[in-house]
């Protein structure tokens, strides 16, 4: 059994090679590692580059974060578990790693590091396509193309028993192939990855040249910072975040990606059932409408619509049956699903 400590994004481009686009939870070092810092330095060779990237997040045009900016009502947190030290490599050595060959890609893809287990789906993406940006000398004739994306959890062995939401490989496999499925969709669709890729990629960039202003050490953007700024400005973010969080806390995911695509699943295992039977006598007890109407999807079956609009807790299954001609076995089934699944 695993437990989820982390969630990495990470892509390839034509221009930029192996790129960590976002991290979460953020790492724990308190400054940005020296292999970083080097391929940053290797990439942009020109002193007016850094100049003009450490302007934008000194004046503004990259905006400045928050430091207590809250996303869904969960503060940005930087504590992890201390065991999982893999997660916390610099970007430079774990991006190359997480971003396999093309003949490795559209599959399920796991690499383990020390006593952490990173479990994706890498997607090797059509060429030619229309979201494009300029090399970092604003050169027109070289275009930064999306070439390889991959979504992946980073995940912990625990005991069977262990406290907390657990799953096991093949329930974390399935899920990470349903988000880049997805997000696959999107991109395919209206370019959505690629340009919110081009956005996290220019934050970072920025961020990191602002780690090599010499003129102001006691002011540099930390980790935390680079999470707050990431999140408060790209909806790819929120909703990675989002799963992290669902995973976290209750095992189920029921995320939308840019308000198109929506992906449902749950690491817990469907076949593990209450010790007692459900009874027609029994009922469900729902929230209210409100906290449940938009997270269920648009093909949702309209038997299930139609029992969560006349479920009351004064309603026994037996009412439930005769009201919305639904058979019993069918009602217990869709009572399963809500409360168990």
């Amino acid at each position: 059994m695993y437990r989820v400590v982390g969630i990495v994004m990470v892509v390839n481009t034509s221009l930029g090679g192996d790129l960590l686009l976002f991290r979460y939870p953020t790492v724990v070092r308190t400054k940005v590692s020296d292999e970083t810092m080097q391929a940053f330095a290797s990439q942009r060779n020109s002193l007016s580059t850094s100049t003009d990237q450490i302007r934008k997040w000194n004046t503004g045009t990259v905006q400045k974060p928050l430091m207590n900016l809250e996303v869904h009502n969960k503060k940005v947190s930087t504590d992890t578990n201390d065991s999982s030290s893999s997660y916390h490599m610099p970007s430079v050595m774990l991006a190359p790693m997480l971003t396999p060959k093309p003949i490795l890609c559209n599959r399920n893809f796991e690499v383990t590091i020390e006593e952490t287990t990173f479990v994706g789906f890498p997607v090797l993406l059509p060429q030619g396509q229309k979201q494009t940006r300029s090399d970092p000398d604003g050169n027109e004739d070289h275009r930064d193309e999306l070439r390889v994306f991959s979504v992946s959890l980073a995940l912990m062995r625990v005991n069977p028993d262990a406290d907390g939401i657990i799953g096991t490989l093949p329930k974390f496999r399935r899920l990470t192939k349903q988000l880049a499925t997805a997000l696959k969709h999107e991109q395919i669709r209206c370019d959505y990855l690629s340009s919110q890729a081009y956005v996290l990629i220019e934050i970072r960039e920025a961020w990191l040249a602002a780690q090599r202003d010499e003129a102001n050490q006691a002011m540099k953007p930390d980790h935390k910072a680079l999470s707050s700024q990431l999140l408060s400005v790209s909806t790819l973010a929120k909703e990675l975040l989002e799963v992290y969080h669902s995973l976290s806390t209750s095992g189920c995911v029921n995320v939308r990606f840019n308000n198109w695509t929506t992906v449902i699943a749950t690491i817990k295992d469907e076949d593990v059932m209450p010790d007692w039977p459900i009874r027609p006598y029994q009922t469900l007890l729902m929230l209210p409408k409100d906290k449940w109407s938009s997270g269920l999807p648009s093909d949702a079956s309209p038997s299930l619509q139609k029992v969560m609009d006349m479920a009351k807790p004064t309603r026994s299954f037996r009412e439930l049956q005769s009201e919305t001609d639904t058979p019993l076995a069918q009602l217990y089934r869709i009572a399963a699903h809500l409360a168990f699944w």
